[in-house]
């Protein structure tokens, strides 16, 4: 089991660590490229994120704030402009 799985399954699909492991794991897919896999699990998370906090949340805004890139990274510049 990866860490996202694991940490579903300990603490919650919505719990605070398990969205963080959901937002890490779209680092190094980001990295080597695999935009849209990076973009997926960021999708995910911040939709869990705004189903259990603020949507102004420190966390939320930044989160928005990466999933940036990947819509650039995918020629997705209307979601990239709608996100800001």
């Amino acid at each position: 089991k990866t860490l996202v799985q694991k940490s579903r399954t300990i603490l919650g699909p919505s719990h605070a660590e398990t969205l963080q492991a959901m937002m890490n794991l779209a680092i190094p897919f980001t990295i080597l490229g695999r935009h849209a896999e990076a973009l997926n699990s960021r999708e995910e998370a911040l939709s869990l994120m705004r189903e259990k906090f603020r949507l102004d949340h420190p966390e939320s805004l930044r989160w928005v704030g990466n999933m940036t890139y990947n819509y650039l990274a995918l020629k997705r510049h209307e979601d990239a402009l709608a996100a800001r």
